[in-house]
């Protein structure tokens, strides 16, 4: 059997799975992994039992990613600023102004554009480096589509049909591009039409806080 039919077998049994699972029968635990799974491995212990995982440095998923030379100091441990501003200065980006409270985080005065010169300004400020958060920045679309990703997608993501199917009819995009400095942060919220997703760190530290499925039902905005 070759890896394609391989995969047909997988996704026969994803469509034709019982999605009624107890709580005991789907777990619900997050999936470390130190060395990279086969396809099949991660689809049958992640994805058809709805559990999040984690890749650590070890797999090395993204040792080839041309931003990490690109946007980084040589030692890989900070942001190479200069650089940054060198390749993205002009660009027109996304910043919010992180804040305690929902409410106020999503409130449209906290939500502006500057120049990604102006928001890099404000990152190496240290009085607001916590205060302000590039996000949801379409860098790619953004840059010309001609031009190579400057990441690569895992072979456990490149199925991604809503992007495909945004993209062939020219509609939003959801590849986005986080900066920002110590402090800045995401409020609670779901995933673009309660989608699957995932995120790659390649500087510093994120900590990341979800809630167990069966529990979104308790979660309500301020």
């Amino acid at each position: 059997m070759n890896n394609n039919d391989n995969q047909f077998d997988i996704y026969d049994e994803l469509m034709s799975n019982d999605w009624n699972h107890s709580r005991a029968e789907s777990g619900d635990g997050l999936v470390r992994y130190d060395q990279p799974p086969s396809y099949e491995t991660f689809i049958r212990e992640c994805f058809l039992k709805n559990r999040p995982a984690l890749f650590t440095a070890k797999c090395g998923l993204m040792n080839d990613w041309p931003c990490l030379t690109e946007w980084l100091t040589e030692d890989r441990t900070r942001p190479n600023f200069d650089r940054l501003v060198q390749l993205y200065g002009s660009m027109i980006v996304p910043v919010t102004k992180c804040a305690s409270n929902l409410t106020e985080y999503g409130s449209d005065e906290n939500k502006s554009t500057m120049r990604f010169d102006e928001f890099v300004q404000l990152w190496r400020d240290t009085t607001t480096a916590a205060e302000y958060y590039c996000k949801d920045w379409l860098l790619q679309k953004m840059s010309d589509e001609t031009k190579p990703l400057f990441y690569s997608i895992p072979v456990y993501f490149q199925s991604d049909w809503l992007n495909e199917k945004c993209l062939v009819n020219n509609e939003d995009d959801f590849r986005f591009v986080y900066m920002g400095g110590d402090g800045t942060n995401t409020p609670l919220h779901m995933d673009v039409l309660g989608t699957y997703s995932w995120s790659a760190n390649i500087c510093g530290q994120k900590r990341w806080r979800f809630s167990k499925p069966y529990s979104i039902e308790f979660i309500q905005e301020p």
